[in-house]
């Protein structure tokens, strides 16, 4: 009896030494050891990260490609999203009504051409033609008919009839009876053309020294006079449109 109990706890000693070598084989032996569901789970995990990383890199590629197609050869980087709307800058409020200027009343051409070309710009180009003209006509041993406002406003409205009628051939306008008869009413055909050739917008003495410091030297004041009339007498509009056209003339 005593034999047959030393045998039976011998067997559990031995059985509680089988379990705890069985156990740290599993966990020793087979470190890589994992369970057949999370198994499948694990190989689900790494498939979608692999797919994610995937996607990013495509997604990184792709968006590097339109950043590189909205880049212009100029460094300008163009969006497709328009700019979030601030607040508008101080400078950029309109705070006058855009058109005409209150108080400048147009009923004729003539009167739009008056704003824009003053008495100021008229007096200088007069001033700097009778200077060339006295000087031209001295060369040759002539005297210079002094030009006025009304003579050269006649050659002024001579001039945009000429281009209405689309003729380049002065001589041929003056001097044809089948021509319009205002021409050879207004002037005659020499003093036309003596104001045509002879005309000037600066003093041609002082303008090598000017033209040193400045390349629009020939037309310079009665530019800045025009600017100034421009941006008197009309306010633009939040939306201006600045093109430029090519007129077919011969002239």
């Amino acid at each position: 009896m005593v034999i047959k109990m030393l045998h039976q706890e011998q067997d559990k000693e031995d059985g509680a030494i089988l379990d705890s070598d069985s156990e740290s084989d599993l966990s020793d032996d087979n470190v890589d050891y994992v369970p057949q569901g999370q198994a499948e789970v694990a190989g689900d995990e790494e498939d979608s990260l692999e797919k994610l990383e995937d996607s990013s890199d495509k997604s990184s590629e792709e968006e590097t490609q339109t950043q590189a197609n909205r880049l212009s050869k100029k460094g300008s980087y163009w969006n497709e999203k328009p700019p979030t709307q601030g607040r508008a800058r101080t400078h950029n409020i309109l705070r006058r009504c855009p058109g005409p200027v209150s108080g400048s009343t147009i009923i004729s051409p003539k009167d739009a051409w008056e704003l824009f070309i003053s008495d100021n710009i008229i007096e200088e180009v007069l001033r700097c033609t009778n200077l060339e003209g006295r000087r031209a006509a001295a060369a040759k041993g002539k005297e210079w008919r002094c030009l006025d406002k009304v003579e050269f406003m006649a050659f002024i409205g001579l001039t945009l009839l000429a281009g209405g009628d689309k003729s380049w051939d002065m001589a041929l306008l003056f001097l044809d009876p089948l021509q319009n008869s205002m021409y050879k009413a207004t002037m005659g055909f020499h003093r036309y053309e003596d104001i045509r050739r002879l005309i000037r917008f600066d003093d041609k003495r002082t303008r090598a020294v000017r033209l040193e410091t400045d390349h629009m030297a020939a037309f310079r004041y009665v530019w800045d006079c025009f600017l100034a009339n421009c941006k008197k007498v009309f306010v633009p509009s939040d939306c201006v449109t600045i093109d430029e056209q090519l007129v077919p003339f011969r002239g």
